[in-house]
């Protein structure tokens, strides 16, 4: 026997496969929050990192007090030269030694926390309801699993370690200068400044770009995956251009995204290289050292320890620069990852029922996507158990939303649906889906045999 259930359009379609979320920073602290379970691992990876920049000091500052002694003392000068030799060479050593620690410590961190949350990504995933997938695409969830945890890598494994070391390879080698020579330090730092300023000015809208940047990125993504599940309906019609629309319209997008940002920063990130390069610093320590000079306000000797220890501070300092863009990299990163993870699953229900028969009853269902307007209104009908109903109806009445809802893909935004008398919302998850045997319209198969994809549902096997 079967019974007949017709659904008329709404005043409302599907909303296409995938929306945007809002990007941005992580909440302050959100860094902090994810990187909890490895904060001890962390501080210690930090306290290396600085000890090694600090050792990896020493020798530039020894071949400055080479140079110096060399200059000022004629005779006698054997004994001193050796002892800072011998103190270079132990700074180089324990330089290296602290440097493959921290290294150590720093990826064995990343490997931990990256595990850590990936387990909960996939179990958040495992309770979000079906239908936010499709409302979200898989370009976002691609995302958090690979692009976003990309991010964190490069905040554990490098940028940190890196800031550390330049922050102290700064503050030692700027005492060290204002030591030797106040004025000629401070001209020195001036240049470094001017480094600083144009780097603040270059990363002033990152945010804005990069966020313009990750939303291209997440439609490119889409847009492939689409392109690559529908291969075979797309050759066997010859539609590959008017498909391939979409993936171009994304990467045009990313196209000019990325273009825009890089005319807004040209010339402050020319100039951030330009006064952070060796011959920048070179060519202002020569020609005031010199000027200094020739007054008698500078002497020779301690223009030698300008031009040996000046000279490397760009050497630490670029790479800083390059953890820092990291460093905002990851709370972008974080700020995806916490939206993700503190999304609200399903609900299930307080006190749960199981029904005991299983007729299905649709009482005044209604359901919207955006909570504007109506993809179904107002749909009653019965489903009587041992049956066969159909739901008919024109393309877009709304067949596959009223069925979503059954499942619970998706909550109804009014009315209730259910089974045996007992509403769906009032019957756990686990035990509604196992009542039913689901044949969707989209066939996806998993890369295994197909015994496996049938056992699927029951691993251990039926009887």
């Amino acid at each position: 026997m079967s019974a007949t259930t017709e659904v008329r359009p709404a005043s409302a379609r599907e909303p296409a496969a995938e929306t945007s979320e809002p990007v941005g920073l992580a909440k302050p602290g959100a860094l902090a929050r994810l990187f909890a379970p490895i904060r001890i691992h962390l501080i210690i990876c930090g306290i290396l990192s600085a000890l090694s920049a600090a050792a990896g000091i020493v020798p530039y500052i020894a071949a400055a007090q080479i140079a110096r002694i060399l200059l000022e003392h004629t005779s006698g000068a054997a004994g001193a030269v050796w002892t800072w030799v011998a103190v270079g060479a132990g700074g180089a050593a324990v330089w290296l030694v602290l440097l493959v620690q921290s290294s150590r410590i720093g990826h064995y961190a990343d490997a931990k926390i990256l595990h850590s949350l990936r387990v909960r990504i996939v179990r958040r995933l495992a309770t979000l309801p079906l239908g936010w997938f499709r409302a979200t695409g898989s370009g976002r969830v691609k995302r958090a699993m690979t692009g976003d945890l990309e991010e964190m890598h490069e905040v554990i494994a490098h940028a940190l370690g890196q800031l550390t070391g330049a922050g102290t390879v700064i503050v030692i080698s700027a005492t060290y200068l204002l030591l030797v020579d106040v004025p000629m330090a401070l001209i020195t730092l001036g240049v470094l400044a001017l480094m600083g300023l144009g780097y603040r000015i270059s990363m002033r809208s990152m945010t804005t770009h990069v966020n313009r940047l990750i939303a291209a990125e997440g439609r490119i993504s889409a847009a492939s995956v689409e392109y690559a599940d529908g291969i075979q309906v797309v050759k066997a019609f010859g539609t590959g251009g008017r498909i391939l629309s979409r993936y171009d319209s994304a990467v045009d997008e990313y196209a000019d995204a990325f273009a825009a940002w890089v005319a807004e920063v040209r010339y402050s990130t020319a100039a951030t290289r330009l006064f952070g390069s060796e011959m920048a610093v070179l060519v202002v320590v020569t020609a005031a050292g010199l000027t200094l000079v020739s007054h008698g306000s500078l002497t020779v000797a301690d223009l030698i320890a300008f031009l040996v220890v000046a000279i490397g501070l760009p050497t630490s300092i670029l790479p800083a620069v390059k953890a820092a863009q990291g460093v905002r990299k990851g709370r972008m990163g974080a700020a995806h990852i916490e939206r993700l993870l503190n999304r609200a699953p399903m609900p299930e229900p307080e006190q749960p029922k199981v029904p005991q028969a299983f007729d299905v009853a649709f009482e005044r269902v209604s359901f919207s996507y955006d909570g504007a307007t109506n993809a179904v209104e107002d749909v009653t009908a019965e489903c009587p158990a041992g049956r066969v109903t159909a739901i008919v109806g024109p393309s877009g009445a709304g067949k596959t939303t009223l069925t979503s809802l059954l499942p619970r893909f998706y909550d109804v935004t009014g009315g209730a649906i259910r089974i045996g008398g007992v509403d769906v919302r009032d019957i756990p998850s686990t035990e509604l889906l196992g009542s039913m045997s689901l044949v969707f319209q989209d066939v996806a198969l998993l890369r295994d045999s197909v015994a496996e994809n049938i056992r699927i549902g029951r691993p251990r096997g039926y009887g």
